[in-house]
């Protein structure tokens, strides 16, 4: 029964899960606090698979792209260092992507951190004497 006799529409305990799928972050912009932009540091994400998830048996894959112009160009980070292809820019939005070859055991992305330092403008005087 979907309505209790309230009219109220009450769900079965099911669990849809699509094989695979993606997120696509809100562009966050810096121009207005770092005019000059920012250099990219890194993307690292935490993942969690079930605990049932044997490498053998199941492919989970979650993958991260980043885009330095508001998501018309997507770039991966590098897989071993996590660096942001783009090394500079005044905003940024991220892309994941999770997919499994199981629908019963897919990976969860908790948390994304991005790293990044303002540019630094660097001015230069003379000393005479």
């Amino acid at each position: 029964m979907l309505y209790d006799n309230a009219n109220i529409i009450a769900w079965d305990d099911i669990r849809i899960i699509a094989p695979d799928g993606n997120f696509t972050s809100q562009t966050k912009d810096f121009s207005a606090t770092y005019p000059a932009g920012v250099e990219w540091g890194t993307i690292v994400r935490t993942l969690t698979t079930p605990g049932s998830a044997a490498a053998a048996s199941t492919n989970l894959t979650a993958t991260l792209e980043t885009s330095s112009d508001g998501g018309t160009n997507w770039q991966a980070a590098n897989t071993s260092t996590n660096q942001i292809a783009s090394t500079s820019g005044t905003s940024i939005a991220y892309r994941a992507t999770l997919t499994t070859d199981n629908n019963e055991e897919t990976p969860a992305i908790e948390d994304i951190t991005i790293t990044y330092l303002p540019k630094v403008a660097i001015k230069s005087f003379s000393l005479s004497q």
